[in-house]
């Protein structure tokens, strides 16, 4: 008995794995990014130039890749209709 039949799905159906990189994902990312960078440069604690300029930049990243997604499959749906 394949793994397919013992969850009792079709051979119709598809097995969708779960994406890690959703445009949910990437945006909860990128705001605790944005929230641990700004406590980070508030806090009293000196120096904060270099581990903030790091979080900042990683943060940069995710927005990016947040908004990539977004507006890939922003362009997708309507392409769709």
């Amino acid at each position: 008995m394949s793994r397919i039949q013992k969850a009792g799905i079709d051979n119709n159906q598809t097995i969708s794995r779960k994406q890690i990189l959703t445009p949910r994902n990437t945006g909860w990312a990128a705001a605790a990014g944005m929230t641990i960078c700004t406590v980070r440069a508030i806090t009293n604690k000196k120096p904060i130039t270099k581990t903030h300029k790091t979080i900042g930049w990683i943060t940069a990243g995710l927005t990016l890749l947040h908004i990539i997604l977004v507006e890939t499959r922003h362009l997708k749906h309507k392409n769709n209709r």
